[in-house]
């Protein structure tokens, strides 16, 4: 050092480098709640920095020092979780004197805990009105924001715990399970949520009652919220009352109407309702300051439409006036129009509402009454128009709304309605057709019968029938299957299945008259004709079918199979056969060797020449031998052709006086059963 005069001076340090050993590491200590307390959870994961930077062990230091000159280390983490906001770390350090190359091992546990609760903004204590037309409330209890601050809201729930507003007991507990919701906009990696509690599912009664909100996350941490909910009626009464009314003056020239006689129908779903009345406009008669308990009325309304003004509370009134704007929320008002002269406004009584079945049903509605009316003035008219939109007219279903208006003198008209409900039942019987075995092959389709029906009242019944043809039949000439399906269209149902009702063929024997008889479908016990069919379906059943078990009320329709056999036994018929007998005459020139005998001789026309020639002949015949045949037979159609031809020249003979020649005619059926014969003769 040199000072101001130049004078000089010096002095010397030494210092000393040690080499720590790994004797020198101070070790970091666990902060797992023994050794050292454990970290609470937070968004930052515990690293050895995080910890330094906290004023705590984080690393191995060296002379205090996180560096050890030729001491290094390094470590590796492993984490095991416990819930979303615990979990513990083993970290393993791994230190080594480069050195010496010697290693030291060494575990550090570290836990961090979630033992903070979830927040949450408890709601406001909270009014609410009673329902309509209850006295008790349907509460929504108010959604509420959840917060924490590691783990994951697990559940929620509330807890309303009611009381009586009188003694202020406890009366009923409530637990209402919450649900965890997103909402708009929502951070989805902040760990906050919508609770939403929902509807308590019972009506809460009036009082003071006490709410308890619960959140637990998912480390088990509980926070509760009170508030108070308080039920109160604060709906006014539903006020209803008469639309017009009307006074007449009595001999004092006044008239009195006490204003609950303006209620009608006035409701309050908790508390008894209490009436006063004032005019609209004032005039000499009374005030319209305050409301009354009546109205009077003089001769200065007489003439006038007066306006009232009801008010209904649902409080206990004092006796006497009240101010215009008394107890406002616990009232409420409607109007009515005062007609003086003519104070009583007609009734209208509908007559009583009818339901009625369908079978009993008076489409002239005339059975069920007609509006009846009271005027104390004049009755002008009593009208009625009907609403059928919600009646089917096709089935006599439904309901019909009768709206009757009452007219006095006056123009009023109040109305007032009749409900007829006219029900509907399926309940209809059907017997099926019998099994036809016909003889005649040109029967028309629809003479085979068809089904009918008992207790077809309200029923659109719809009948159709589809045949299939079998010719090949070992005992019949061929057979129809008739399906019959027979719908109500009042109540079918193209998507369900109809019931299948089983053809009874009790008897081995083919054509048995047993075999034909069609089933009657009824309930059980019903009496005859229309009692249900018991009978075997098949020869082998051990017991009968009783077909009441088949039908049914409410059947969506039914399907039934009707055999149809034709049996050929009737005669052939002609068409067109030539009027017998037949002549046939041909005038020229004889054959020599022919007719030239004496016998042939005609004294009539004194010649030999008689009638000779080919004669071709077409009929409808079986011709004996020996005339050559060739025939053609059609069977089971309208008409039967049996074509012969015959050649005279080969079955006349050479040698015969002049005569007729007849021929047989014969046919027989396919079966081989002769059916008709017939002779024609031929005058040669």
């Amino acid at each position: 050092m040199v000072d101001a005069s130049g004078n000089k001076s010096s002095c010397s340090q030494t210092i000393r480098f040690f080499r720590p050993t790994l004797a020198d590491v101070d070790l970091p200590e666990s902060y797992d709640g023994n050794s050292a307390p454990f970290f609470s959870c937070t968004a930052v994961y515990p690293t050895p920095e995080w910890i330094n930077n906290a004023g705590l062990e984080g690393t191995p230091t060296v002379f205090d020092q996180t560096e050890g000159c030729n001491i290094g280390w390094t470590y590796t983490d492993e984490r095991i979780d416990v819930c979303d906001g615990t979990y513990k770390i083993l970290r393993h350090w791994t230190i080594i004197d480069w050195c010496t190359n010697v290693v030291l091992h060494h575990t550090q546990i570290i836990k961090v805990v979630d033992d903070i609760k979830p927040v949450m903004t408890c709601p406001a204590n909270l009014t609410v009105s009673t329902d309509p037309f209850n006295c008790c409330a349907t509460v929504d209890l108010p959604d509420i924001f959840v917060e924490d601050a590691c783990s994951r809201i697990n559940n929620v729930r509330a807890m309303v715990t009611t009381f009586d507003p009188d003694n202020l007991e406890q009366t009923a507990v409530y637990t209402v399970p919450g649900t965890l919701n997103t909402f708009h906009e929502n951070n989805i990696w902040d760990r906050d949520t919508l609770a939403k509690f929902g509807i308590v599912q019972s009506c809460l009664p009036l009082g003071t009652h006490t709410v308890m909100y619960t959140a637990e996350d998912d480390c088990g941490n509980v926070a509760n919220c009170v508030f108070q909910l308080v039920v109160a009626d604060l709906i006014p009464p539903e006020v209803s009352c008469v639309t017009v009314t009307q006074v007449g003056l009595s001999a004092d020239s006044m008239a009195i109407i006490p204003a609950i006689s303006l209620n009608s129908g006035t409701y309050d779903n908790c508390s008894p309702v209490m009436f006063k009345a004032r005019r609209v406009d004032f005039n000499e008669c009374q005030d319209n300051v305050f409301y009354h308990d009546s109205l009077t009325f003089c001769c200065a309304d007489i003439g006038t439409v007066v306006m009232v003004e009801l008010r209904a509370w649902d409080v206990i009134l004092p006796a006497g006036d009240v101010a215009p704007n008394f107890l406002d929320a616990n009232a409420n008002s409607c109007m009515v129009s005062v007609l003086v002269e003519d104070k009583v406004k007609p009734t209208c009584v509908p007559p009583p509402h009818v339901t009625v079945s369908c079978e009993n049903f008076d489409p002239t509605l005339w059975a069920y009454g007609f509006a009846t009316s009271i005027d104390n003035c004049c009755l002008d008219t009593i009208t009625a128009t009907k609403n059928i939109t919600q009646f089917d007219t096709t089935c006599n279903r439904g309901t019909i709304v009768r709206t009757f208006r009452v007219s006095d003198c006056s123009g009023n008209t109040p109305p007032c309605t009749q409900r007829i409900q006219v029900t509907y039942g399926q309940n209809y019987y059907l017997k099926l057709p019998d099994d036809k075995v016909v003889y005649s092959c040109n029967g028309a389709p629809n003479a085979f019968g068809a089904p009918s029906f008992y207790g077809e009242d309200c029923e659109l019944i719809g009948v159709s029938y589809n045949d299939v043809y079998f010719t090949l039949v070992p005992d019949a000439c061929y057979k129809i299957e008739r399906t019959w399906t027979i719908i109500n269209w009042c109540t079918y149902l193209p998507d369900e299945t109809c019931i299948e009702v089983p053809n009874p063929n009790p008897s081995f024997i083919s054509n048995d008259p047993a075999n034909v008889r069609a089933p009657i479908l009824s309930p059980p016990n019903t009496p005859v004709p229309w009692a249900p069919t018991i009978i075997k379906i098949n020869p082998t059943d051990p017991l009968p079918t009783n077909y009441s078990d088949i039908w049914d009320a409410n059947a969506n329709c039914y399907r039934y199979k009707q055999i149809i056999k034709v049996l050929d036994i009737q005669d052939p018929v002609f068409d067109e056969c030539p009027a017998s007998p037949v002549e046939f005459c041909d005038y020229t020139a004889n054959d020599s060797l022919l007719w030239n005998f004496d016998y042939w001789w005609d004294n009539t026309l004194q010649t030999h020449d008689l009638c000779e020639g080919p004669a071709d002949l077409k009929v409808t015949a079986l011709i004996p031998a020996p005339v050559p045949i060739s025939a053609s037979v059609s069977c089971c159609s309208s008409t039967w052709i049996m074509m012969a031809k015959w050649n005279p020249l080969s079955a006349v003979p050479t040698r015969r006086p002049p005569e007729r020649f007849t021929t047989t005619i014969s046919i027989h059926s396919i079966m081989g059963v002769a059916r008709y014969a017939s002779s024609s003769r031929i005058f040669l």
